[in-house]
């Protein structure tokens, strides 16, 4: 027993190694998918909180079943305006979201619109509006998917290349005792 060891922790440092790596990948991916959302979100408060609305104003209208690109919406005391929308209407965020940040100054959620797509959101309190926005994170997800199969195609690979080398010690070590 005392021989198979050095492989056995070998193979679970490899897997430590692996785990590591893919989860640092994976949470990269995901944080990243805020960064846009937040530059637009935090553009837009910034605006509303100086009495503008140009950026909202000069924004194209996303189909968010459609489209990968950045939408946001602000919900105000006097409606909500916004260039996301979702079966002809402006999307709707949820009320704990809109409620979280007034009462904290901002939140970042993954949202599931009503037809199912998942969103990295940034809300941002402005004065009495709260500014969201959002982007698609089916792009995220596909990176996410190879770094899944890059990973578990790098552990396997180094499994059989340390069961390789275990095999090949054990049939030496036979060899050499007949």
């Amino acid at each position: 027993m005392r021989l198979h060891i050095p492989w056995i922790t070998a193979a679970l440092v490899v897997s430590v190694l692996v785990g590591t790596a893919y989860v640092l990948a994976q949470q990269e991916a995901r944080l990243s998918a805020n960064d846009e959302p937040g530059r637009l979100a935090s553009q837009v408060a910034s605006e509303l909180r100086t009495g503008s609305t140009k950026t909202v104003d000069g924004l194209q209208p996303v189909q968010l079943k459609d489209s990968f690109a950045t939408w946001v919406v602000v919900v105000g005391p006097a409606g909500s305006v916004g260039s996301g929308y979702e079966n002809g209407a402006l999307a709707s965020l949820p009320k704990g979201v809109l409620d979280t940040a007034r009462r904290t100054g901002e939140d970042n959620v993954t949202w599931r619109s009503a037809s199912g797509q998942r969103f990295a959101t940034v809300s941002i309190a402005a004065g009495d509006s709260v500014v969201t926005a959002g982007q698609s994170l089916v792009p995220t997800e596909r990176r996410i998917d190879a770094f899944t199969a890059l990973a578990a195609f790098g552990w396997l690979a180094a499994m059989v290349l340390l069961a390789t080398g275990w095999l090949t010690t054990q049939l030496g070590r036979r060899r050499a005792q007949a």
